[in-house]
């Protein structure tokens, strides 16, 4: 029986390490597409930003009643967050 619950512990935290989340790489991703915001916190390797990526008109399909100012299909409240 001990070896049973030592076995199902061991499954779980397998679980939930492979569903962790994990940094992931955006090789199409330019520094210039971003605009940062604050500090969200510091280390040993770097400062970590909070950031957003700006979505240009000819990113998206374009939908009706989509705002068109100075190139820029979204509001930046609809860009997607990064750090």
């Amino acid at each position: 029986f001990g070896q049973a619950a030592s076995e199902d512990e061991a499954q779980r935290e397998w679980a939930q390490t492979l569903t962790a989340e994990a940094p992931l790489r955006l090789p199409e991703l330019k520094f210039h597409d971003l605009v940062f915001g604050r500090e969200l916190g510091s280390g040993a390797f770097g400062v970590v930003r909070y950031a957003k990526r700006i979505v240009r008109a000819g990113e998206l399909p374009s939908a009706r009643g989509a705002p068109r100012e100075r190139g820029i299909a979204l509001s930046r409240a609809h860009w997607p967050d990064y750090a």
